[in-house]
């Protein structure tokens, strides 16, 4: 029998438009791993001299092709590659017991592009039942192809179980690419567009009961009719469900033209880094000054690549902080300030909703595009720019920066270092 693979994105959790109404991420670097057990389910009996597999006929019961049941001995076994490269076609390893290994699963892990959904329903519960979590799956994958122009079976999907925020095992929906071709991974941008486009497939010509060949049948989901039910998948993607999906008013920090952010916090960045053109970058550090931790936060390293692209990169302080930055962090933003186009600055970002702020922001010839979150995103420690399944809001900055002076700390020796300690400086 054919085992299910196990398929996972690796990734960041992204909320959708609305957060409520459940998160994603994808991978370019997804998993995918194929296994076997036999078709008993107790693994194979293989041949080390040889290479030759059976599978189990029970627990620890070898199959015929290795062991004379009547005898109750080990018998002999033609080779693999019968009698090519030795003098017999019979292998040595039918006199080595040690030679046949028992019960062995095999497996193989192939990457490729992964999305990953975890879908919420108007009664904030996530899909539990499997059927329905399936159903989508096939008329997600189906609408992915029909967006990209592909044929369906360039695509496979499947669902799995998981834990996710606490809520109890529920169903993830995941469609990955069987060719490592970039298209599961390329749609993020366009999830409200597939789901609607999901709904429409769930619709069938002939009117079926749950599935046919008109509407999710096909050859990769013939054998699974009884994991399909288009009736409890539009009774999920419904109309209302579907107007749900965009942007909460609230969340529109940046007035009509707010949209979800579909990458996370430092890819997005990058993306518009590459803009021709991009001149400035401003990252704005927020939460209590006692919270930071910049000698291990991300924040660093990003920092160093984004300023080795040429654009001007500012980091902006509040004035309230600056005076309460520890001599830790002092050091660390002094090493920043040492990069080439690199500055240290006091200001604030306009302020957007309670709880929220502005993040980052990159200047691109006359226009600025902002990204705003919840406030502890701002800290820069170890979770630096992390959404952790919450909103991340891109758009066009509406309001003008209040930039004050330049600030500048010094590197300072660490307290409690031997007499002997020599510092080297290297420019």
């Amino acid at each position: 029998p054919v085992s299910l693979p196990w398929i996972n994105a690796n990734g960041e959790w992204l909320s959708l438009a609305n957060p409520a109404l459940g998160v994603h991420r994808s991978s370019v670097d997804g998993v995918v791993f194929h296994h076997s057990g036999g078709i008993h389910g107790h693994g194979f009996a293989i041949c080390l001299c040889c290479g030759r597999a059976e599978p189990m006929d029970g627990e620890d019961d070898l199959p015929d092709a290795f062991f004379d049941h009547k005898k109750g001995k080990l018998k002999e076994h033609r080779r693999l590659r019968g009698a090519q490269g030795g003098e017999t076609s019979v292998c040595e390893g039918s006199y080595n017991a040690y030679s046949i290994q028992r019960g062995l699963r095999l497996g193989h892990e192939a990457r490729t592009d992964v999305l990953e959904l975890v879908l919420r329903g108007l009664d904030d519960q996530p899909i539990r039942d499997r059927k329905t979590a399936f159903t989508l799956a096939v008329a997600i994958r189906n609408a992915v192809a029909a967006t990209l122009g592909i044929e369906s079976s360039e695509l496979g999907c499947d669902t799995k179980p998981v834990r996710f925020m606490g809520e109890g095992s529920c169903q993830a929906i995941v469609v990955f690419d069987r060719s490592a071709s970039g298209y599961a991974s390329s749609v993020a941008d366009r999830l409200p567009q597939i789901l609607r486009a999901a709904a429409d497939e769930l619709n069938c010509v002939e009117s079926c009961d749950s599935a046919c060949q008109h509407c999710l049948l096909n050859f990769d989901t013939r054998f699974r009719l009884d994991d399909l039910d288009r009736h409890a998948g539009q009774g999920f993607l419904s109309s209302e469900w579907l107007t749900a999906l965009q942007l909460p008013a609230q969340f529109a920090y940046f007035g009509p033209g707010s949209v979800a952010e579909h990458q996370t916090l430092v890819e997005a960045i990058t993306r518009e880094l590459a803009m021709p053109s991009c001149e400035l970058l401003r990252i704005y550090l927020g939460g209590e000054p006692a919270d930071w931790d910049l000698a291990i936060s991300p924040l660093r390293r990003w920092i160093s690549r984004w300023a080795a692209t040429g654009v001007a990169v500012e980091l902006v302080l509040g004035a309230d902080i600056v005076q309460r930055v520890s001599r830790a962090d002092q050091s660390v933003l002094a090493a920043m300030d040492m990069l080439d186009a690199v500055t240290l600055r006091v200001g604030k970002a306009a302020p957007i909703a309670q709880g929220s702020a502005v993040l980052a922001e990159v200047g691109q010839g006359g226009r600025v595009i902002a990204w705003g979150g919840l406030q502890g995103r701002a800290l820069p420690g170890a979770n630096w720019g992390d959404c952790d399944g919450a909103v991340l809001v891109r758009g066009a900055a509406i309001k003008s920066v209040a930039l004050g002076e330049r600030v500048e700390f010094e590197l300072s020796v660490p307290e409690g270092l031997p007499a002997q300690t020599v510092r080297i400086e290297i420019s």
